[in-house]
C-alpha cells in the first residue's frame, strides 16, 4: 500500500478524544478507514505533550483488522469458525467473518450472553447465533482489557483448533504489544 499524504481530520474519532483526556495509550473503537474504503482499523492512540503537559498532537497506530483476518484466514480452515475481538464494555470490535453485521453489538445481543462472556479465560459449549452447537474459547489479550473469542461448530471441531486458537491469540497479542511498544519508543526521549 502506498502511503497517502492527504490530510484527514480525525478530531471526531473516539480514540482521538480519549487520548487527549488520558496520560496513557488508549484503544479506540473499531473504525472504518477514511482512506481505504471498507477497511476496519483498531486504533491505539496516545497524546503527545510538551514539557508543560500541553497536548501537541496525537500519535495513532492502527491495526488493519481486514489484513489481519486475510493473513490468518488460512489457519481458520474449518467451515463455520468465528473469531471475535471484544472491548471492555463488552462490545464487538471486530468479527471474522461477516464483520459488518456484528461490529458494535453488545454482549446481550450475542449467544455469549448466556455464559457471561466475561471470563478472562474460559472454554464453553453452547448453541450459537447460527443454531449450531459450538465450542467457544475466550481469552484475555494481554493487559489491554480486550477479549478474543474463537468458536467452531462442534461437529467440525478437530484437534488442529487447539493450535489455531493458540496461534491466533498469540498473533493478536503480539500485534497489540507491538503497537504499544511503538508508541512507547516514539515517546521515549
Amino acid at each position: 500500500i502506498e502511503p497517502d499524504t492527504t490530510a484527514v481530520n480525525v478530531a471526531d474519532r473516539d480514540y482521538f478524544r480519549k487520548a487527549l483526556r488520558s496520560q496513557d495509550s488508549v484503544i479506540g473503537k473499531t473504525v472504518t478507514s477514511r482512506r481505504y474504503s471498507g477497511t476496519y482499523v483498531l486504533p491505539i492512540a496516545m497524546a503527545l505533550r510538551d514539557g508543560t503537559g500541553h497536548e501537541t498532537g496525537v500519535l495513532v497506530v492502527g491495526i488493519n483488522l481486514n489484513q489481519f483476518a486475510k493473513d490468518n484466514a488460512a489457519t481458520w480452515t474449518d467451515a463455520g469458525t468465528i473469531v471475535t475481538l471484544w472491548d471492555q464494555e463488552p462490545r464487538i470490535l471486530f468479527r471474522w467473518p461477516d464483520a459488518q453485521a456484528w461490529i458494535g453489538k453488545g454482549l446481550a445481543e450475542t449467544a455469549l450472553d448466556e455464559d457471561g462472556g466475561q471470563d478472562a479465560s474460559a472454554l464453553s459449549g453452547d448453541v450459537g447465533a447460527d443454531s449450531a452447537t459450538r465450542v467457544r474459547a475466550i481469552a484475555a489479550v494481554g493487559a489491554t482489557g480486550l477479549r478474543l473469542t474463537q468458536s467452531a461448530p462442534r461437529d467440525v471441531l478437530r484437534a488442529p483448533h487447539n493450535d489455531s486458537l493458540i496461534r491466533n491469540i498469540a498473533w493478536l497479542t503480539l500485534i497489540t504489544l507491538a503497537g504499544s511498544t511503538a508508541i512507547g519508543l516514539v515517546l521515549t526521549p
